[in-house]
């Protein structure tokens, strides 16, 4: 929640609304993995 009080949608909230064929318009929250040495990776 931001401090305006919006939420960002789940995808399939997001799907519902905005899909239009285009998976890679989804500018979903992004978890990363830094590992010990500094090396960076997405988490999933």
């Amino acid at each position: 929640m931001d401090d305006y009080g919006n939420v960002q949608p789940t995808h399939a909230q997001w799907r519902k609304s905005y899909y239009q064929g285009s998976p890679k318009h989804y500018n979903a929250i992004q978890t990363w993995h830094i590992d010990q040495h500094g090396g960076v990776n997405n988490a999933f």
